[in-house]
């Protein structure tokens, strides 16, 4: 089979059309580095700030009110403050809440002409969404996912991997055993009776759909991951949470990623049929 013939298509390209975004990577946070703290640079599943810079451009107006439920470094924030948007991040983690608040610092001791937005920080639960706020314009977030997690970030060990070249780390999502990026996966079909990604994951949907203004959009970044040789359609799975909350589909995008983990060429090579994944997705839906 040809590199084309194997890259990994998503279900949701069979819904709608697809467009395709081709953005430079924004390692260590491109050229927006100084507004974060140095720590925040180990953060394990930066967001490319191109792409989040494009989404705030297009879906939202100075003066907006945005969100990130699950908010990582506070990078959507510091955007959304550069170009005029009022932001709130929330995240349930200790450190990543610390490195938000740095950021928010640098932020509003930076001069810049025109309107800059206010950041909002709260450490929090993505899950309880409509007790700490009230209504939002936009949501733009990327949930975590430990699965989808390149081994050479910089989440804490789990436990050692070997792909038949070579032995390497691979990683959680974080060491709080509460966050939903180390859950299991789960089962959408049926309830298992424990929390796993899919059944919390709805939680926080239903809850961005509670804060959400009417006509608001929740903007969703997701990537397909590998399991035992099969490609997970998280970002089809994502919608269909986000579907039985009540969004209605709106765009579809598909951004090309520009680098491949050290892991993942490693693997290709011991499994030269796998699928490729080649893009994220960005699911736009509406209130």
């Amino acid at each position: 089979m040809t590199v084309s013939e194997l890259e990994f298509r998503s279900k949701l390209e069979d819904m709608m059309t697809v467009s395709e975004l081709v953005f430079e990577p924004t390692p260590g946070f491109g050229k927006w580095r100084k507004f974060f703290p140095e720590d925040a640079i180990r953060h394990p599943a930066k967001a490319n700030l191109n792409l989040i810079n494009f989404l705030i451009d297009k879906y939202s107006r100075e003066g907006d009110l945005i969100l990130d439920p699950m908010a990582g470094t506070g990078s959507t924030c510091v955007l959304a403050a550069l170009k005029g948007r009022d932001a709130i991040c929330i995240d349930i983690e200790p450190l990543f809440f610390q490195w938000m608040e740095k950021a928010r610092e640098i932020v509003e001791k930076t001069p810049m002409l025109g309107r800059k937005g206010r950041i909002i920080n709260i450490l929090g639960d993505a899950r309880r969404l409509s007790e700490l706020l009230k209504q939002i314009d936009i949501v733009i977030t990327s949930p975590p996912y430990a699965e989808t997690i390149s081994h050479k970030s910089g989440g804490p060990v789990k436990k050692i991997v070997n792909v038949g070249i070579s032995t390497i780390t691979a990683r959680t999502y974080s060491e709080n055993e509460n966050n939903i990026g180390n859950l299991p996966l789960g089962d959408m079909s049926r309830s298992e009776g424990r929390p796993t990604y899919f059944s919390e994951m709805l939680k926080v949907y239903n809850e961005m759909y509670k804060v959400l203004k009417p006509n608001g959009y929740a903007i969703v970044i997701i990537k397909p991951f590998i399991r035992n040789r099969q490609v997970i359609d998280l970002p089809y799975y994502t919608w269909l949470m986000m579907e039985k909350i009540g969004f209605k589909l709106e765009k579809i995008y598909k951004l090309r990623l520009e680098t491949k983990s050290f892991w993942r060429v490693l693997y290709y090579k011991k499994y030269p049929d796998v699928p490729r994944i080649n893009h994220e997705y960005i699911i736009i839906g509406k209130k």
